[in-house]
């Protein structure tokens, strides 16, 4: 009897001890399992509220671009002070969920605001620490978006390569290289031998021609207003005119005016300087010349043009140091610019009363670097147009916008006799001035040499009211402008334009 008692006592301590092990590893397991499955619940709630912060960060920004669509200028959401700004985010059905702080900064120009930086921070209720941030840069729609922009119908020869959007409201006859999209308002036109159409096509698509990339080629689209430019004109007129006249200083508020030059056919030349200096010259005397023009077209007539600056003086003050806070200079008169632009600058030539000055390339214009920081916006509310004595590669960096009539150097006569007035083909029969050029001209010893270019390139953008013509056939032989004609389109300036 002990003995048996002894082994079933045994045997039941021995199912015991089992019990016990095999109870405290399933706990152990059971353990490391519910540790397992709550740290992947925290992972995915954590995800799941790593999400929401970032669509609530996303939320801010979409507020912000809201608010500058109401008040454009206001980068204090409103508050007068200073960030960051913290609105609460609501969920439709539950209520608030989380928040997003908005730090604000922007380039303030002339007194507007062009570009706008929002750093948005997105947190929900629930985890506070868990937090997403998100940056968005947005700026004012500008021309500089584009490679050309025209109001009427244009013919871009075989010679002509382009970067960046090309765009008219008229007719496009596209037989250049474009490697960005080319755009016409219009759904038909009329193509005539103008635009080197043979026979004339009286129901020609908005683009057409021979260019290897018609397949970015799209008609019709909105038309771009052109009257706008008109309002842009009377208000940089509006701020610089209430500065001092003729007076041009880094401590103004606004920028620069200066009055007429009180000359028939003179006006004014400015030269940027490398350090962000202005020089300005009152011209005294021109030299006409004898040419025909984008509106006249090769079998119009001639007309004389008083374009070559002879002598010129400096204005008093000059060289100028543009005001800081706003690089805008506006002349009611006519205008010559060449030189090397440091900063944003906008420059026009302007009357906005009985007369439509001109604005003149008048050699190479340059930015001191190349990394966005410098931009050149230059106006004519007549016309823009690339003066004879320029060198034989021109390059131009800026926006050049024609207000009222167009962009282009125009077809010069050379070699022969005097009779300008009537008979001959472009580049025959009749002289371009055979006074001797000044000292650095880009002409040498006669005008006549610069009648032909070889190239022009332009990095930035052409607004034109009209047709543009730089480049100009007599008898199917180029006889006038340039051989070839580089337009390339200048991102920076689009993401960053000048006031």
């Amino acid at each position: 009897m002990y003995n048996e008692r002894m082994r079933r006592t045994q045997e039941s301590g021995s199912v015991l001890i089992t019990a016990v092990v095999f109870t405290a590893v399933f706990l152990m397991m059971f353990g490391g399992i519910a540790a397992v499955v709550g740290t992947q619940r925290k992972l995915h709630i954590g995800k799941e509220q790593g999400g929401q912060a970032l669509q609530i960060a996303e939320a801010g920004l979409d507020y912000y671009k809201w608010f500058l669509a109401h008040f454009p200028n206001d980068l204090t959401d409103g508050t007068g002070g200073p960030g960051p700004y913290v609105h609460a985010y609501e969920d439709p059905e539950s209520g608030a969920i989380g928040r997003f702080s908005l730090s604000i900064s922007g380039n303030y120009q002339c007194g507007s605001v062009s570009k706008v930086t929002i750093t948005s921070t997105g947190t929900v209720d629930a985890n506070p620490a868990i937090a997403k941030t998100v940056v968005g840069e947005y700026g004012r729609p500008s021309v500089g978006e584009y490679s050309y922009i025209l109001n009427s119908d244009v013919w871009a020869g075989s010679d002509r390569v382009i970067y960046g959007p090309y765009h008219s409201n008229g007719g496009i006859r596209m037989d250049g290289t474009n490697y960005a999209q080319v755009t016409s308002a219009k759904t038909t036109w009329n193509c005539t031998s103008s635009f080197g159409c043979s026979p004339a096509q009286s129901t020609a698509p908005g683009v057409l021609g021979s260019g290897p990339n018609s397949n970015l080629w799209s008609s019709p689209v909105t038309l771009v207003d052109f009257a706008a430019i008109t309002i842009n004109l009377a208000d940089m007129k509006n701020k610089t005119a209430s500065t001092t006249p003729g007076v041009c200083t880094s401590g103004q508020i606004w920028g620069c005016y200066f009055a007429p030059s009180g000359g028939s056919n003179k006006g004014y030349h400015a030269r940027f300087l490398a350090d962000g200096r202005m020089e300005l010259y009152r011209v005294g005397t021109v030299r006409t010349v004898w040419e025909k023009n984008a509106e006249s077209g090769p079998t119009g007539g001639w007309q004389s043009e008083p374009s070559l600056i002879l002598t010129q003086t400096p204005v008093a003050g000059s060289p100028f140091t543009l005001p800081t806070a706003c690089k805008v200079v506006f002349v009611q008169d006519r205008l010559w610019v060449d030189g090397t632009v440091k900063g944003k600058v906008s420059i026009a030539a302007a009357d906005l009363g009985a007369t439509d000055p001109d604005l003149f390339i008048n050699g190479n214009i340059e930015y001191t670097t190349l990394d966005g920081s410098d931009g050149l916006l230059a106006i004519g509310e007549n016309r823009v147009l690339v003066s004879l004595d320029v060198p034989d590669n021109l390059t131009t960096r800026g926006i050049f916008v024609a207000q009222k009539k167009y962009f282009g150097r125009h077809c010069f006569r050379t070699s022969g006799g005097t009779g300008c007035t009537s008979g001959g083909a472009c580049g025959s029969n009749c002289a371009v001035p055979t006074a001797t050029p000044p000292a650095g001209s880009n002409c040498g010893s006669s005008y006549n040499n610069c009648n032909k270019r070889n190239s022009m390139t332009i990095y930035g953008t052409i607004v034109s009211y009209g047709r543009v013509g730089t480049k100009w056939i007599c008898s199917g032989s180029y006889c006038s402008g340039f051989n070839t004609r580089t337009d390339s389109y200048d991102s920076k300036l689009a993401d960053n334009p000048p006031p």
